[in-house]
């Protein structure tokens, strides 16, 4: 009795560590690092880590047990922990708001992949797809059982009881079939023990060994379908994650570099201003002096003063822009954000529009998960028509019994038992599968179309974006001379004027031309890197490492249109 009250004593320890919350977390983590790195190396040729800024916090407030959530008036915020203050995600801030945070454009890319909200959003997604499949994986290996169960019965008449233990242990392993089916093997021991007289009565065994496999329908590679999509899925889903990657980066670059373009021109409205304050003095001086009008001198004084308001409204609008940017990139909206002005080095980039084409249809992630999602409609009608077949089911089993007196482990084969069934089903109801063979056919005529659109539409996509890539260079060149021009005609509205050859409207109407010449220039510098950015994306030529650094070919057209 003692060797049993032992392994009762293992059985229950081993529970307890299976229970263990830490443990389980950690194999999860484990096997969906493993799979999703495999198949980020069959994807994508590379692989990254997916880190999730989760807290391992598992106390739960009273009053989230009540019917209805309770909250004092005025402390709607009271339970709110911003970013920064000892979340996960918060712990890779500055220490006080007082150190500001300087980014270049990599800087401001590898801040976003730690800390976006967005971001982790979509690596959350990508695990739990992962775990997914971990779970269709486990289903298809073997199914392990296993109870052990103390029952303890008395009866007696006055005081003469009799008390009896009986002790159960049932262990079961089951395995699914590839191709339809599933075999099941399991054992039960039986132990009775008279407590009353400290002796073991009886003891038996029995061990079955069966296996159930279908014949026509359920059977062949369509018994096999859930676990060849769900494999399948992840690919998909790998894709899809890594198109969400280069398109965020994409973005985040795209607005950090209209950010860069905003400040310049905070910084030539400033420029501006103080111009024009400038000639105000000037003038207030000269009508002191009586050698100009007051209308003159107010005119100076007007242009002075809308000019400052100019400066003072892009300020606000860079600093609201800033803060939404903030937002993008997961910083708390207080934090003191600096952003270095560094201009991308995309000027050598070059692709002929015939290589683009090529290189987009051949390696767009979500042109290549439309192709296989037709070939999973595919292989769906062929499940759909399995379905529709008769059930024809062959099921047979062994067991193997021992007589108490001999014990629990001593088989005899004269006490085999078998048994063989063939189980017909005919087909008399089949609207259901029917109706799924007859969707099954729409679903692969529409999977075609979506692919040939899809197909479609990359092309167009690859082609606007290559002819605004030429539009936005012959702009940058334009506004490049127009400000030379603009310039030259302040220099020399400045020189007539001080010659007392034109009043200063003139040199204030130059001013102005010059400003806006400026700001369009820096429009038109972000405007053309981001057009290169988007056509590389759109081409699908874009890749980004897990700390945010892009990579673009650097081929020049000429060359591309002779390798062809």
């Amino acid at each position: 009795m003692k060797k049993w009250t032992d392994y009762l004593r293992v059985l229950v320890l081993f529970a307890t560590l299976s229970g263990c919350a830490q443990w389980h977390l950690a194999s999860a983590d484990d096997e969906v690092d493993r799979i999703l790195g495999k198949r980020q190396d069959q994807v994508l040729g590379e692989r990254y880590p997916v880190d999730l800024l989760v807290e391992d916090n598992l106390a739960v407030p009273p009053e989230a047990y009540g019917f209805a959530p309770e909250h004092k008036q005025g402390d709607g915020l009271a339970r709110f922990r911003p970013l920064g203050k000892g979340s996960a995600t918060g712990s890779r801030l500055p220490t006080t708001l007082s150190d500001p945070i300087k980014l270049d454009i990599a800087g401001v890319l590898h801040y976003a992949l730690l800390h976006s909200r967005e971001y982790q959003f979509e690596l959350e997604d990508i695990y739990l797809a992962t775990l997914a499949l971990t779970l269709e994986r486990h289903l298809w290996s073997p199914q392990w059982i296993q109870e052990v169960r103390t029952r303890l019965d008395g009866a007696g008449q006055r005081d003469d009881f009799d008390r009896l233990q009986t002790s159960e242990h049932f262990l079961s392993v089951s395995q699914r079939l590839p191709y339809g089916g599933e075999v099941v093997a399991s054992v039960l021991t039986s132990i009775v023990n008279d407590l009353r007289q400290n002796m073991t009565d009886t003891s038996a065994s029995s061990a079955t060994l069966s296996v159930s496999l279908p014949l026509l329908r359920g059977s062949g590679k369509a018994a096999y379908e859930s676990r060849i999509q769900a494999e399948r899925e992840l690919i998909y889903a790998v894709r899809s994650f890594e198109r969400f990657r280069r398109e965020f980066m994409v973005q985040v670059a795209s607005d950090y570099i209209t950010l860069i373009a905003q400040r310049q021109q905070v910084e030539n409205a400033e420029a501006n201003f103080r111009s024009l304050r400038q000639l105000a003095k000037r003038e207030t001086a000269f009508f002191n002096e009586g050698q100009i009008s007051l209308l003159e001198q107010q005119r100076a004084e007007e242009q002075a003063l809308q000019g400052e308001n100019n400066w003072l409204d892009e300020q606000e609008s860079y600093k609201a822009n800033l803060d939404s940017f903030k937002l993008l990139l997961g910083m708390a909206p207080a934090t003191p954000l600096a952003l270095k002005k560094q201009e991308l080095d995309v000027s050598i980039f070059q692709m002929a529009l015939e290589t683009a084409m090529k290189m987009a249809h051949e390696s767009r992630l979500d042109l290549l998960t439309a192709a296989d999602r037709a070939d999973d409609a595919r292989r769906g009608i062929a499940a759909a028509k399995n379905a529709l077949l008769p059930d024809l089911d062959l099921d047979a089993g062994i067991t193997a019994d021992t007589e108490p007196e001999l014990g629990m482990a001593d088989f005899d084969g004269e006490d085999l038992g078998y048994s063989v069934a063939l189980v017909l089903s005919l087909p008399l109801d089949r609207k259901s599968e029917r109706n799924d063979y007859r969707a099954s056919l729409i679903s692969l005529e529409r999977s075609r179309r979506d692919l040939s659109l899809l197909h479609d539409s990359v092309t167009v996509e690859v082609r606007r974006a290559h002819r605004r890539i030429e539009l936005e260079r012959n702009a940058l060149r334009i506004q490049e001379l127009n400000v030379e021009s603009s310039n030259r005609r302040v220099d020399n509205a400045t020189l007539r004027l001080n010659l007392g050859e034109v009043s200063n409207r003139e040199v204030v109407e130059a001013q102005e031309s010059l400003l806006t010449a400026r700001n369009r220039l820096a429009q038109a510098k972000s405007s053309l890197a981001i057009s290169i950015l988007e056509f590389a994306r759109d081409a699908g030529v874009l890749r980004v490492d897990h700390r945010g650094h892009w990579r673009l070919p650097h081929r020049p057209a000429q060359k591309q249109e002779q390798a062809q």
